[in-house]
């Protein structure tokens, strides 16, 4: 599979530094993903991947926001 240029662009929304922090605290989720939520994750970047995207302005237009 490869990376779209969305996931590996290294951009990121955060711009609270608080948030940030938190997150970079918190631990680590150990569970093991089942079968169906590893499919969804690979159905989900074969989508960025063809470009089958919103962007948030898209969205906003359509719900009338």
């Amino acid at each position: 599979m490869k990376l779209s240029k969305a996931r590996d662009s290294g951009s990121c929304a955060v711009s609270s530094s608080v948030f940030s922090e938190h997150l970079m605290e918190a631990p680590e989720d150990d569970e093991e993903l089942s079968k169906e939520g590893k499919r969804l994750l690979d159905e989900g970047y074969e989508d960025l991947d063809a470009g089958r995207t919103h962007t948030l302005e898209e969205i906003k237009l359509e719900l009338d926001l």
